[in-house]
């Protein structure tokens, strides 16, 4: 059975649910780069996002590649500037290796004050991301080097996160992120049937480096800040991929 998931007015994600669990098959965005093109990406093979069933110490591992390619026609003509030949396409490709555990169990209780059985499964996920180009006569190159700014969000990045499941829900009942030292957790997404109303605190951004991740990311990132307790806002601009685009 294949699922289609409206997650926002511009993009869609589409999912297969099998008798072995769900899997993410890609997206399809309109526009998300902000050059006019409708850009489809999609996972080879099709991303296992949650088992069907899962035990104690059980161990599973996935490589896939999530691959979004942009014909040249819809890209301006200063990007196309940069290659001494035309390309035909160029693409952001992500390799992915993961490997999820089942490591630990024992009784959650969530802010709302419920509290279940849960079976934790700590994911260790490893990105490759680059950019790619297609000739006619060399087929895909890589061609990190030449995007301006260096190929923003490109290079190799692991991410650890863990997501506790119990057998009363569908949904993963609580989700944990670490940063880059894998031991403070910076991002926790939490099931929910009530309203979270969030108050506004200012931020002082500070000079120092921002994590964002997952990257490619279809419908929300993450956002690692230093020292983020002691911050002040004053304000954030996010680019697309091209650098090309404030979001």
């Amino acid at each position: 059975m294949v699922a289609k998931n409206n997650i926002s007015d511009s993009i869609e994600t589409y999912f297969r649910v099998t008798s072995t669990g769900i899997y993410n098959l890609g997206t399809a965005a309109k526009d998300p780069i902000g050059f006019g093109a409708q850009v489809f990406s999609k996972y080879e093979p099709a991303y296992w996002t949650r088992p069907a069933n899962i035990n104690y110490l059980d161990t599973f591992a996935q490589n896939s590649n999530f691959i979004g390619a942009i014909p040249a026609s819809a890209l301006p003509d200063t990007l196309l500037s940069i290659f001494p030949i035309a390309p035909d396409s160029i693409r952001l490709k992500n390799v992915i290796k993961r490997t999820l555990k089942a490591d630990a169990w024992g009784l959650m209780t969530l802010p709302s004050g419920q509290s279940f059985d849960v079976l934790r499964v700590k994911q260790t996920q490893i990105n490759d991301q680059r950019f790619e180009a297609k000739f006619s006569f060399l087929g895909w190159q890589d061609i990190t080097s030449l995007v301006p700014g260096g190929g923003f969000g490109t290079g190799i990045d692991t991410v650890v996160s863990y997501q506790f499941y119990n057998n009363q829900t569908k949904e993963v009942l609580c989700n944990m992120t670490t940063d880059s030292t894998f031991q403070r957790v910076v991002n926790i997404t939490i099931k929910t049937t009530k309203p979270i109303v969030n108050s506004n605190q200012e931020v002082t951004i500070l000079k120092t480096p921002i994590k964002v991740f997952p990257n490619p990311a279809a419908s929300y990132i993450n956002l690692e800040l230093p020292d983020y307790q002691n911050l002040k806002y004053q304000k954030l601009t996010v680019w697309d991929a091209f650098r090309s685009n404030g979001l």
